[in-house]
Formats: C-alpha cells, sequence, structure tokens
C-alpha cells in the first residue's frame, strides 16, 4: 500500500435551482466509499475534496462519483408509503490530482476517474 494524495472538483452542473433540493454524493476510490456530502451551494460554486488514502501502486485505481438516490417516506397511523427517485442532480469530478500531478480528463462531464501510481 501507498499514501497517496488525492484532489478533485466535484462541480453540480444543475439545474440551477438544486441547492433548495439537498442532492448527495457519494465518492468512492476502488469501491470503497470516502465520503458523503449534501449540495448546499449554488451551481456555479464547486467543493475542492482534498484526501489522503493507501492504494495499491501498479494497478489501475478508480475515482468515482455517484449521485445519491433520493428516498421520501409518509405515514399516517396505518400506513407507510416510501418513493424512491433519481437523484435530479447532475455532478461531476474534474481536476483530478494524485500526489500533486494531473490526472487527464475525458471531458467535463466525467463521474469517474482512472489513473496508476
Amino acid at each position: 500500500m501507498s499514501a497517496t494524495q488525492i484532489s478533485l472538483e466535484v462541480h453540480c452542473l444543475g439545474p440551477n435551482w438544486i441547492q433548495t433540493e439537498r442532492n448527495r454524493y457519494r465518492l468512492y476510490i476502488n469501491n470503497e466509499m470516502l465520503a458523503e456530502r449534501d449540495w448546499v451551494w449554488p451551481t456555479h460554486q464547486y467543493i475542492n475534496e482534498n484526501m489522503w488514502v493507501d492504494i495499491t501502486p501498479e494497478i489501475l485505481n478508480t475515482i468515482k462519483l455517484e449521485p445519491i438516490l433520493q428516498t421520501v417516506s409518509f405515514s399516517d397511523k396505518d400506513t407507510i408509503v416510501t418513493f424512491t427517485s433519481q437523484s435530479i442532480a447532475k455532478f461531476a469530478i474534474k481536476n483530478v490530482h494524485v500526489n500533486n500531478q494531473a490526472i487527464s480528463s475525458k471531458d467535463d462531464k466525467q463521474l469517474e476517474v482512472s489513473f496508476h501510481i
């Protein structure tokens, strides 16, 4: 294992009114969840995630951003109804750096980035 510094920006691409909906996302590296956050900012702002992780060198590593499904429950004295819907927010990972070296990206709307160290 190797201590590795990862920094990246999480952008919400829209819609513009999304901050009132409290949509969330999760960040993973190699299928291990690192963070879960509520998006509470306007879409012109972004979150700079900075983290240290232990990862295995010489294998393909993957950073993944996953919008979280929204679940809403309603109940009365006799019934509980639960609705689950896809997140309305559109997110993207940008400006990824691993050990202070930029990782090239395919486009500005990606949810997953792979790299070697």
